[in-house]
């Protein structure tokens, strides 16, 4: 998406499940994160910024928002290929 920025609908953070729990990954950690189509909900592979990396499905439903120069970006997480966070 260029010349668009990636802001969440008040989070600050990606909610993904590791089993029954959901683990709120902090968007300040994060290096990338890159999307693979799954039947039940995204796959997310998350890279931080430390250098660890793990493997989850996204821990919510539903749609990202965002806002560009173009005005608000409106999407479904399958749509997705990857997220580059830059500082």
């Amino acid at each position: 998406m260029d010349e668009t920025s990636f802001v969440p609908h008040a989070l600050h953070h990606v909610p993904v499940k590791k089993g029954a729990a959901t683990i709120q990954v902090k968007f300040e950690t994060i290096k990338e994160i890159q999307v693979q189509a799954n039947e039940n909900a995204p796959e997310l592979t998350i890279y931080l910024t430390n250098g660890k990396s793990g493997k989850f499905p996204l821990g919510i439903d539903g749609r990202f928002r965002g806002e560009s120069d173009f005005g608000d970006v409106d999407f479904l997480p399958s749509g997705i290929k990857s997220i580059v966070f830059t500082k």
